[in-house]
């Protein structure tokens, strides 16, 4: 009897060896799956368990906790938008007269799909795509008096401006800004032609407003000055005023206080210029540079100005085999519809 309960006794620890080891060898995992773990006993022996989560939010500091971290994530960063910004647009070297700089003077805005004269937007931007940077413009006065960019409102301009003549032959403000010329370009006015000079800071331009008359060039100079000083009163640092004979000097520069001055001789007949006196009075007013018509090109003048120190532009040249042929007797420059600065330089050097 003794002996079967031994065996019986030993059997029993055997089993229960056994499943003790079942116990502990699966018993992580199966508190693992239920979000359990072991955290100590209680003095009575028994296990307390207690939920993970409640581990894992607990502090840090608690004493017997277990942390779990989680994984860092890792946020996709978009790189920084720059704004696009304009270059810094060329600007005119102020420092250097402008006579120094260039040669060639766009006759009229300059030419725009092989056609002249127009004074238009087009023409001054495509000349200015092409180089151009000195512009001479027409100025008149509209029936309202308002002052426009054109030659004049004769005959002969409606015609080559391909536009028709109204009621009035002079056109009022109005009639001038909505008739396109030659169909396709834009007419301009002051503004229209000071708001170019001030997009383009490299750019000069000349005024050739004709008139001689008393009341014609105050309202002209009155107006020019409005306008500069409405929308850039800096712009006239670049503006090269044109006078037609001695008397326009002094009555245009109280009107129009500027420092860059031409005078232009095609209003005075070749046999009423005295190229000593014009010389002189250039000299005592600080104009830097003489206008010739072509057709009077004179070494004897040529020289006569240039001891004087004077430059000496020739209008209107279209021909570089012109231009080639005055330059080498002295020439300084030119007014031309086609020539660009840079086809002038690609000849002269």
């Amino acid at each position: 009897m003794d002996k079967k309960v031994g065996i019986f006794l030993t059997v029993m620890v055997v089993i229960l060896s056994i499943a003790l080891f079942c116990v502990l060898l699966f018993l992580p995992d199966m508190l693992r799956g239920e979000n359990m773990v072991m955290i100590g006993t209680t003095s009575g022996g028994d296990t307390e368990t207690e939920d993970i989560t409640s581990i894992i939010t607990s502090s840090p500091s608690d004493a017997g906790t277990v942390t779990e971290q989680e994984p860092e994530t890792i946020s996709e960063t978009k790189p920084e938008t720059i704004p696009e910004t304009e270059p810094p647009k060329p600007q005119a070297d102020l420092s250097i007269p402008w006579h120094e700089q260039y040669s060639i003077v766009a006759h009229a805005l300059g030419c725009v799909e092989g056609r002249t004269e127009t004074n238009s937007r087009e023409a001054f931007l495509e000349s200015y795509a092409l180089g151009q940077r000195v512009f001479e413009v027409d100025l008149t006065l509209t029936s309202d008096n308002r002052l426009v960019a054109r030659h004049d409102f004769e005959q002969m301009s409606y015609y080559n401006l391909e536009q028709t003549v109204g009621n009035e032959i002079v056109m009022d403000y109005e009639t001038h800004m909505a008739q396109k010329i030659k169909y396709k370009y834009t007419p301009l006015d002051i503004d229209g032609v000071l708001l170019l000079l001030s997009e383009h800071p490299d750019t000069y331009l000349i005024t050739d407003t004709k008139e001689t008359g008393y009341g014609s060039v105050s309202l002209q100079f009155t107006l020019l000055n409005e306008a500069v000083e409405r929308i850039d009163p800096s712009l006239r640092e670049r503006i090269i005023v044109q006078i037609y004979n001695d008397r326009m000097f002094d009555r245009v520069k109280k009107l129009f206080p500027c420092k860059n001055w031409i005078f232009t001789l095609y209003q005075i007949a070749e046999s009423k210029r005295d190229y000593d006196k014009i010389g002189d009075f250039c000299i005592e007013k600080g104009i830097d540079v003489v206008t010739v018509n072509s057709d009077s090109f004179n070494m004897s003048a040529l020289t006569t100005l240039h001891e004087k120190g004077l430059k000496v532009y020739y209008h209107t040249v279209n021909r570089l085999l012109t231009m080639v042929e005055f330059a080498a007797y002295g020439a300084d420059g030119f007014y031309s519809d086609y020539v660009t600065q840079d086809d002038f330089d690609a000849v002269i050097g």
